[in-house]
């Protein structure tokens, strides 16, 4: 590693820190929590309950990899009383949470849907498109919120991040059409 390259990640550091990693058991989560944990942070692997084996494996492997402590959460980010519970538990098993990685989202299945469907078809796409804004819009919201009230409680600043997706932008016409 170059000297420069060292410098900035000396600056970069995150020993002392905890952050957590929702949709930490996907492809973008993990590799996240794994650039957190090689900065020093300590890492909550979060994401769906029926994807908790995943995320035990995910913290399993950035503890040995990293030396930091990881632990894995199942949750259900659309249900406001369970993100509560959830950050309680977080703290008790950290102490503190400093960083918030907002990273869970959905997406695909319902463009499969629109390209195949047909009239009868309208009520499950409306429900998959709920279930999608409250994943993708409800849950980042509601995590952030929880995120800032214990982050406060805990009497210090912290930082919150939330990933995005170009799905939101751009329309792959060869997947709906």
């Amino acid at each position: 590693m170059s000297q420069l390259a060292e410098k900035v990640m000396n600056r970069f550091r995150l020993d002392g820190k905890t952050a957590v990693v929702t949709g930490g058991a996907g492809n973008i989560g993990s590799h996240g929590a794994a650039a957190f944990a090689e900065a020093g942070a300590d890492i909550a692997i979060v994401d769906l309950p029926v994807c908790i084996d995943r995320a035990k494996a995910v913290a399993e492997d950035l503890s040995k990899k990293y030396g930091v402590k990881a632990l894995a959460y199942g949750c259900n980010l659309t249900d406001e009383k369970a993100v509560a519970e959830m950050f309680e538990n977080i703290h008790n098993d950290f102490g503190h949470v400093d960083i918030v990685h907002n990273n869970a989202g959905v997406g695909g299945a319902l463009f499969r849907i629109l390209k195949n469907g047909t009239a009868n078809m309208i009520c499950r796409i409306l429900n998959i498109f709920r279930q999608v804004m409250d994943i993708n819009f409800m849950s980042i919201y509601i995590v952030a919120v929880t995120a800032a009230r214990m982050m406060k409680k805990e009497g210090h600043g912290g930082s919150i991040i939330n990933t995005g997706s170009m799905a939101a932008h751009v329309v792959n016409m060869g997947t709906i059409f």
